[in-house]
């Protein structure tokens, strides 16, 4: 750091890139009734690949749009070696998931000039099979 006669301050950084971040062992836990690899398949990070931030966004997106989960939580481990990883060294990730419950019910009743009383019931199963898929099911009544 060197001041001028003026009051300036002028700041000098020297910067060193570390080693390229290696994807590492890729860790689910949380499951109660999804398979693991309902969860592996939606995942944008692969082991031995380059890991990237986005790449780590992507899969918890893709994990929340399934509606299984109410949360994720995707962490790489900090580094070993400090200044980054070491050369060959990866990065483990976490995958860490809450799972909704596995049934929901919902109901409506109304009343319209036109229709008069209507009501209706929707029944939904949030893990088909251990798979993420949800199957729902709606009734709806009407005097129409």
């Amino acid at each position: 750091t060197k001041i001028s006669s003026d009051g300036a301050t002028a700041v000098t950084f020297t910067m060193v890139s570390g080693a390229a971040e290696t994807t590492g062992p890729i860790t689910v836990a949380g499951l109660r009734h999804t398979r693991a690899s309902a969860v592996y398949s939606r995942l944008a990070i692969h082991s031995g690949k380059p890991l990237d931030p986005r790449d780590l966004d992507a899969s918890r997106t893709a994990l929340y749009r399934s509606g299984v989960f109410t949360t994720v939580d995707i962490t790489a481990a900090a580094p070993s070696s400090p200044g980054g990883s070491a050369a060959g060294e990866s990065t483990p990730v976490v995958v860490a998931v809450s799972e909704r419950p596995r049934f929901e019910f919902g109901g409506a009743l109304g009343y319209d000039s036109e229709e008069r009383l209507r009501e209706g019931a929707q029944l939904g199963y949030n893990n088909l099979f251990g798979t993420a898929r949800r199957l729902s099911l709606s009734l709806k009544n009407s005097t129409l």
